[in-house]
């Protein structure tokens, strides 16, 4: 650590003197003092942009036909969710993003997050897929349209979607809804509360130095539908999704492997 030796107590502030007509007048410096606060770090911003795709290519919503791991032939009409905690993190610290993020693959103004960052080496992005228990009650986020959209059913334990992720499928028959939604399942038949919520933990390497950097996330939504649960939208995606357990446990394991870095982009020194 270095010290300002600038900075001394009043009675050590430079003295002079100066005579004038024979008389001797004393000049004291005016400023007796110093802020005694620490200098704050130098930072830069990291520009955390949530991005989505199928299996490599980009997810594209309402039109776009995809395939997952059971052979179920679907489209996507709404991708929705929350994430919590969220931090980069490195030796001696993190930096810090909003207490909970909000992401609608629909409006691209919920795509991105930024951090500012102190100066140093950044080793992994960590965050809470889902909303953290301090805000998963009613009224736990502000009042907005989004959030109340995002409202879990009472019964089923209150609180807020984690996700919604719903579209159309082929079955016999013709096109079938399916849903993907999470949210923590307590009801009053449960002895336990079930929260598939989960932490992602993903290494990466990251130098900030006063500077400004894009880190791309990608979520692949396929990827919530294979391992190690393939997601049968003929058995799993029902209507009745959100009241079953098994359903809502796969999500919750399979989204071990639905996040991955993307590209790092360094915008600007």
């Amino acid at each position: 650590m270095t010290f300002d030796r600038s900075c001394r107590k009043p009675g050590d502030v430079f003295r002079g003197a100066a005579i004038a007509g024979g008389a001797l007048a004393i000049v004291l410096a005016l400023g007796s003092g110093c802020d005694k606060s620490a200098a704050p770090a130098p930072t830069g911003h990291v520009t955390i942009a949530f991005d989505h795709q199928v299996s490599g290519a980009p997810l594209t919503l309402n039109s776009a036909r995809y395939q997952n791991a059971a052979g179920n032939d679907y489209n996507v009409f709404d991708l929705r969710y929350y994430i919590s905690g969220i931090e980069l993190v490195r030796a001696d610290g993190s930096a810090a993003g909003p207490e909970v993020f909000y992401r609608d693959a629909a409006i691209e103004t919920t795509r991105n997050l930024v951090i500012e960052a102190p100066n140093g080496q950044y080793t992994a992005l960590r965050f809470t897929f889902g909303v953290d228990a301090a805000h998963n009650h009613q009224g736990g986020l502000p009042g907005t349209v989004e959030n109340s959209n995002m409202t879990w059913p009472a019964l089923n334990g209150g609180g807020y979607h984690y996700m919604q992720l719903d579209g159309r499928f082929t079955d016999i028959g013709g096109q079938v809804a399916w849903l993907a939604h999470l949210g923590r399942l307590h009801r009053s038949t449960d002895p336990v509360p079930l929260d598939p919520g989960f932490q992602v933990e993903i290494p990466l390497t990251l130098q900030v130095a006063v500077d400004a950097w894009t880190l791309h996330v990608v979520m692949d939504v396929n990827a919530w539908f294979a391992t190690p649960t393939q997601f049968d939208f003929t058995n799993l995606g029902r209507e009745n999704e959100m009241e079953n357990p098994a359903a809502l446990q796969a999500l919750h394991e399979n989204g071990a492997h639905v996040f991955q870095i993307g590209t790092v982009v360094h915008d600007a020194p």
